[in-house]
């Protein structure tokens, strides 16, 4: 009897949560969805532009670290939740109902946002002077931009 009620506990918790989360949902997050695809596809374009090696073990790695952005985002969307369930209790109700969500979202649309521009300018599509600068990529004699070679990564502590 209790395994039955600790069960239907559970299951109804998750299905709250769940569906406070797909309430989420929002314009900002479809954004961020298209924004990763265009990047994803842009940083394959740069490789074969830039006449590289294609490397699919690389390839697979950033879609599933783009992937994992959901659960940055789920996080974020939780942590609203948890902050509205606690100030409720005391009576204080909050205006806005994902105050968190919506930062790690716009994070993470200004993240990709940028690696778009980069991307850009590494297959050769005109954009700004300061974006090239902005991204640490300098144009070079014959004004094409070119990344800007790091150091030697072994004395970085």
């Amino acid at each position: 009897m209790n395994e039955s009620i600790v069960t239907k506990g559970f299951i109804g918790l998750v299905a709250g949560v769940l569906g406070y989360i797909a309430g989420c949902l929002n314009e900002m997050v479809i954004i961020l969805a298209l924004l990763v695809i265009m990047d994803y596809i842009l940083g394959i374009a740069a490789v074969f532009m830039q006449g590289k090696q294609f490397d699919g073990n690389l390839a697979l790695k950033g879609a599933f670290k783009k992937a994992l952005y959901a659960f940055a985002i789920v996080l974020g969307y939780l942590g609203d939740y948890l902050i509205i369930y606690a100030v409720e209790g005391f009576g204080i109700i909050i205006p806005v109902k994902a105050i968190l969500g919506i930062a790690v979202t716009l994070y993470l649309v200004g993240t990709e946002g940028f690696s778009i521009c980069k991307n850009l300018i590494l297959v050769g599509v005109p954009v700004p002077d300061w974006f090239g600068k902005f991204f640490g990529l300098v144009k070079d004699q014959a004004g094409k931009f070119v990344t800007i070679p790091k150091g030697d990564e072994s004395n970085e502590n």
